[in-house]
């Protein structure tokens, strides 16, 4: 995907609830780190309120990571190890790369789904 195409998919998943996991690698269908329940489920829910461009993060004060386009989601709860936590993230910003990005590890970042 080229980096527009890119933008033009993560431009549609403003206003939507997602689910961001904190440790999926590879493509959507694979399941390892996309657990929804037990001991591996760590993920933020959200709602996608805006896009972050790399060529942002300088000036917007708001994160250190300027590697690729991050998604800015606000949190509404997180699953860490399973367990539900409200209170410690609700109405926080969170910055998940875009979906088909090459993020830190240099791999393709699939990490949101619509809930």
């Amino acid at each position: 995907m080229t980096t527009h195409e890119i933008r033009t998919a993560a431009e549609q998943m403003i206003g939507k609830t997602v689910r961001s996991f904190d440790f999926a690698n590879g493509p959507a269908d694979d399941p390892y780190g996309r657990d929804l329940e037990g001991e591996r489920a760590c993920y933020i829910v959200g709602t996608v309120v805006g896009i972050l461009k790399a060529d942002d993060f300088a000036s917007d004060g708001k994160t250190t990571f300027h590697d690729c386009d991050r998604y800015i989601l606000k949190a509404d709860h997180r699953i860490f190890r399973g367990e539900i936590e409200i209170a410690k993230v609700k109405n926080q910003e969170f910055f998940p790369p875009l979906n088909g990005t090459n993020a830190i590890h240099n791999e393709i970042s699939m990490v949101e789904e619509v809930v």
